[in-house]
């Protein structure tokens, strides 16, 4: 169920920011994220300084961002990014397992968690439920 002003006929796209230092990885997210209207990447960023400045000046609904970085790690990330906007949802993706890396991740600020070898609609679904476009 698509909530009011996200996603859907009439009602604006869940804005979005990609953060990942590989750039195939950030097309194949993009291709995913903006099947159908109810997503937008608003845009992308290859390291943690950029992330933060993307994230700072776009002020998207949902910034994705990936925990091994250059400039400064995904962690550093969510904390500044926090810190600026408290309002924006954060997923950190990363390839490292959710039992070593989700409780540190959240404790600087991450509202989900979702690693690399999930299923890319998890991840899609992830943007939509903190965006309160879906249940």
């Amino acid at each position: 169920m698509l909530a009011p002003g996200h996603g859907g006929a009439g009602k604006r796209p869940v804005r979005t920011v990609v953060c990942d230092d590989v750039r195939e990885f950030r097309l194949l997210l993009r291709l995913e994220l903006e099947e159908g209207d109810a997503i937008e990447v608003v845009g992308e960023a290859a390291d943690g300084l950029a992330a933060v400045e993307a994230i700072e000046t776009l002020r998207p609904d949902v910034a994705i961002v990936d925990l091994v970085m250059p400039g400064l790690d995904g962690l550093e990330v969510v904390r500044r990014a926090r810190r600026a906007l408290p309002d924006v949802r954060l997923i950190v993706l990363s390839g490292l397992r959710a039992s070593v890396m989700e409780e540190p991740a959240v404790k600087h600020g991450a509202d989900r968690y979702v690693e690399k070898g999930e299923p890319l609609p998890t991840l899609r679904c992830a943007v939509l439920q903190l965006a309160g476009a879906c249940e």
